[in-house]
């Protein structure tokens, strides 16, 4: 057991590849370079998402259009995970919030409960996000 050591990768390697697999330089990481009106935009978007009810109704929204394909909700769901690393309080507040939603409309369909996280599900809430927040 001698010189056996425990994996260990620094916390932005392991969020990344986490959040974002197979990506090497996204755009999250790079500096802004954009007009005046787009930062200020930007920052008022980020004001919104702080505010719970406009997360969960934008979330829910966003759920509830057909041409939202898995691929997009992994997306945004890793983008706003990225948003919200400074708020992991907040985070699991709207998470908690997410899954009681979906363990409600889960009950009201009468779906099996090994389907509730399922990737094909078509909620926002699956195992990367979990897994980032309650990493």
């Amino acid at each position: 057991m001698d010189g056996v050591k425990i994996p260990f990768l620094e916390y932005r390697t392991y969020t990344m590849r986490v959040m974002f697999p197979g990506i090497e330089e996204h755009p999250v990481l790079k500096e802004l370079d954009s007009p005046a009106n787009v930062e200020k935009a930007l920052r008022l978007f980020s004001q919104l998402l702080n505010n719970k009810m406009f997360l969960l109704t934008f979330i829910h929204t966003l759920e509830g259009q057909r041409s939202f394909s898995m691929r997009d909700r992994g997306n945004v769901a890793s983008l706003l995970m990225a948003t919200l690393q400074g708020r992991m309080e907040y985070a699991t507040v709207v998470l908690k919030q997410l899954l009681a939603d979906l363990i409600e409309k889960n009950l009201e369909n009468r779906n099996h409960p090994k389907l509730l996280l399922r990737r094909s599900c078509s909620s926002f809430v699956d195992d990367d996000v979990i897994t980032v927040v309650f990493n």
